[in-house]
């Protein structure tokens, strides 16, 4: 049975016994050991704060019945130094006391009552259980009290810095670290007092908050220092620590490494270009070798890094891959994950940067309509970043227009309708970007028709059969023209043919005549035409002949090829519309040109020369269709 369970009956007369005896040499040192270990027993527990563990022990020591058949009812004071508090001299009890020993130093106080002690041999009374928590409570109470009449020391003293001082933190997170154990407990120094124990100074502008509280335990105190840095601070820092009771003070230096994100706070990019391992966009940095990296879009929304294009971040905290966000300003939350291993897994965790992302573009217009045929309002290539002096380009210039690559404008009048899909850029500090414009002109209207070289309209001759004829261009202006819209109707006639597609007219005429020809062309506004009638020579004068044989004298010897008036001398003029008659071919004679001296010509013969029965007629012309 434990020290701590023995009945109170039986503790009461054992220290009646022991308190009978009034020496002040060894003995009272030992019955003073004793005198605590009844305390422990005895006084009822406590609540625990951080700033009453003095006071507790205090109350043990000073305040509390030592003994209740005690004819002096004293408390553990009574008996030691005459009822003063603990003193670090040995004069009022004489010497060889330990008692100021105990100053901070729980084990002194378990030693002298635990199995072997000085104490409990002395005494023959069974150990005080060093396992009891409420023991080991009690005793360390007193501890702390005794503690108070000693100045505190550090293990390490200045101007030697303690390196398990240090303190390792994340950047702009608190961290905590407790400095119990490196205040000494073996009763060389004391321990901090309840109220302002600690004190915190010299601390610098790197630092946000700094403080320092004392949080009771069972059996112990810790000293919890408190760091947070300012946001976005990582490297050294440092501040002072002082402990402070009656009898004196002593302070540290407390190192301070503050782990975080240490890449740049800006990154600039531009829309279109892909970024690499060795060119990546962002490099996320951290002074902890071991930390993971990870980043985020926080605004203008909150997304995941893909919303800016095929962006992901490796295990070196590379931002790379493809940029496709719009041109402007975003905010990218990057993260380092300082590792339990830099910084203990209490203070473990991630790190934050917001990112000012600067994504350069193109931010003119994508899309610009213009009328055939009209200047137009210069379109000027605008970007949300400087662009470097000369640097626009345009890959290619609708017809009409112009560009500059120093003004970055297109300017002039465009003189083809359609849709022109083209791409207009220019260089950066962050690179080259571009951007598709689509130009879309409008149609002036339908084609106006003309040739090159003119045709003529009859009755000017424009070719002559058997003749090659002079190539002609159909023009039509408002191009583009629908491709195989050419067109000339009545041109078959003529044994000419048409390139519907270039509108280019060729070939060798096969016929003579007035041939009536519509020509024409089709835009997005419709068809354009142009109506013309050209005439076409035949390649010889008809041959005129008479059965029988017309004679020369003007005496009239019958009506022969043609019926004439008497007295008269005909001249026969004819024209034939072919001068070729494969079979199947019709031909006009036109006799209209022949005169007679005097009186009037009221018939004519025709004879086609194929056999075939001649025509008689009042009308100057007849046709006749050759088989």
């Amino acid at each position: 049975m434990g020290f701590s369970q023995v009945p109170c009956a039986i503790l009461v007369s054992f220290l009646d016994a022991v308190l009978s005896v009034r020496s002040r040499g060894w003995l009272a040192g030992s019955l003073r050991s004793l005198t605590i270990a009844a305390l422990l027993v005895l006084v009822p527990g406590t609540s625990l704060f951080a700033q009453t563990q003095v006071a507790q022990g205090r109350t043990i020591y000073i305040t509390a019945d030592g003994h209740a058949d005690d004819p002096g009812n004293r408390a553990c004071s009574s008996c030691h130094f005459t009822g003063l508090p603990p003193s670090t001299t040995q004069a009022a009890e004489g010497a060889g006391s330990a008692h100021p020993q105990a100053a901070n130093n729980l084990q002194l106080i378990l030693n002298a009552f635990g199995t072997g002690g000085l104490m409990t041999g002395y005494l023959g009374s069974p150990a005080l259980d060093p396992a009891n928590a409420a023991v080991r409570d009690r005793a360390f109470k007193l501890a702390l009290y005794i503690g108070q009449y000693k100045a505190p020391l550090f293990k390490v003293a200045q101007p030697t810095t303690d390196t398990a001082l240090a303190m390792t933190v994340r950047s702009g997170v608190s961290g905590a670290k407790d400095v119990y154990s490196r205040i000494q407990d073996d009763g060389t120094g004391g321990a901090a007092q309840d109220s302002g124990g600690l004190v915190i100074s010299n601390t610098t502008t790197n630092a946000s908050t700094v403080s320092a509280a004392q949080v009771a335990g069972s059996a112990t105190v810790a000293y919890n220092l408190s760091y947070t840095s300012v946001a976005g601070f990582t490297g050294s820092d440092s501040f002072r620590l002082t402990v402070v009771n009656p009898s004196g003070s002593a302070f540290q230096t407390i190192p301070v490494t503050v782990f975080g994100v240490t890449s740049g706070a800006t990154a600039a990019g531009a829309k279109g270009i892909t970024y690499t391992t060795g060119s990546p966009l962002y490099q996320i940095t951290s002074n902890d070798t071991l930390a993971s990296f990870s980043a985020s879009v926080v605004s203008p929304s909150a997304a995941a890094l893909t919303s800016l294009g095929s962006l992901s971040v490796d295990a070196s905290g590379r931002i790379i891959g493809e940029l496709t966000a719009a041109p402007g300003t975003y905010t990218v939350r990057v993260v380092a994950n300082i590792k339990a291993a830099t910084v203990g897994a209490a203070n473990a965790g991630d790190v934050t940067r917001d990112v000012t992302l600067t994504v350069a573009g193109i931010t003119s217009a994508t899309a610009a309509s213009y009328t055939q045929n009209l200047a137009i309002s210069p379109y000027q290539i605008t970007s949300n970043v400087a662009i470097n002096a000369g640097s626009f380009t345009l890959s290619s210039v609708p017809p009409g227009l112009a560009f500059s690559t120093t003004t970055g404008q297109i300017t002039g009048t465009p003189s083809t309708s359609g849709a022109f899909p083209v791409t207009v850029g220019a260089s950066t500090a962050s690179g080259a970007i571009s951007q598709v414009l689509t130009i879309t002109v409008a149609s002036a209207g339908p084609p106006t028709i003309s040739t090159t070289p003119a045709l003529p309209a009859s009755p000017t001759v424009a070719g002559t059969v058997g003749t090659l004829f002079a190539t002609t261009q159909i023009n039509a202006t408002n191009p583009p023209i629908t491709a195989g819209s050419y067109i000339a109707t009545g041109l078959a006639a003529t044994g000419l043919s048409l390139d519907a597609n270039t509108g280019q007219i060729s070939g060798t005429p096969t016929a003579s005549g007035d041939f009536a020809l519509t020509l024409g062309a089709t835009n997005s506004s419709g068809p354009g035409t142009q109506n013309i009638t050209i005439r076409i020579n035949p390649n010889a004068v008809p041959a005129i002949t008479a059965t029988p044989a017309l004679a020369a004298s003007p005496t009239v010897t019958g009506t022969v090829g043609l019926a004439i008036t008497p007295d008269q001398a005909p001249v026969a003029r004819i024209t034939a519309s072919a001068t070729t008659v494969p079979s199947g071919t019709t031909v006009t004679l036109d006799a209209s040109a022949s005169t007679v001296m005097f009186g009037t010509i009221s018939k004519y013969q025709f004879d086609f020369g194929d056999g075939s029965v001649p025509v008689v007629t009042s009308s100057p012309t007849a046709s006749h269709t050759y088989n």
